[in-house]
């Protein structure tokens, strides 16, 4: 039996990252009712996007990819707290308004998604790291006795 590798896990959580915003653009229709004021429907097809790149990234340049997706899942996470501690950029709309909405799920037909979200961000940077180091040391230069 074949060991799971990195690479498969981060696809994974990946393609799980897709799915999940997907269905909060799909059901959150004050996302896009606040749109024009915070933009953040338009902030989270391009979250969506970049996750299809990386994706598609692992299998073509996975060390440059599995270093790019951990920096990309801590700023999601970083962006997500500054959305909370900013009354999500609507007036208003307080920092208590937006922990509520958000991360509890008070009033927000997405449910508890945007916690599914930052679990797997998390998860990016979890996998990510040990598969970058693993990676960073297979392909160092072999060091040469002298």
């Amino acid at each position: 039996m074949a060991a799971i590798s990195g690479r498969n896990i981060l696809s994974a959580v990946l393609v799980s990252s897709v799915i999940v915003s997907a269905y909060i653009l799909a059901v959150d229709n004050y996302l896009w009712a606040a749109n024009p004021i915070n933009h953040h429907a338009f902030g989270l097809i391009a979250f969506m996007a970049v996750d299809v790149v990386l994706l598609i990234m692992l299998f073509v340049r996975q060390k440059m990819a599995t270093m790019l997706a951990i920096g990309w899942g801590a700023l999601q996470i970083l962006l997500v707290v500054g959305d909370v501690a900013g009354g999500l950029g609507l007036p208003g709309f307080s920092s208590s308004d937006a922990y509520k909405y958000l991360i509890l799920g008070n009033g927000n037909p997405s449910g508890l998604a945007t916690d599914v979200l930052l679990v797997l961000n998390a998860l990016i940077v979890v996998v990510s790291l040990p598969t970058y180091l693993k990676l960073r040391k297979e392909t160092a230069a072999p060091v040469v006795a002298t």
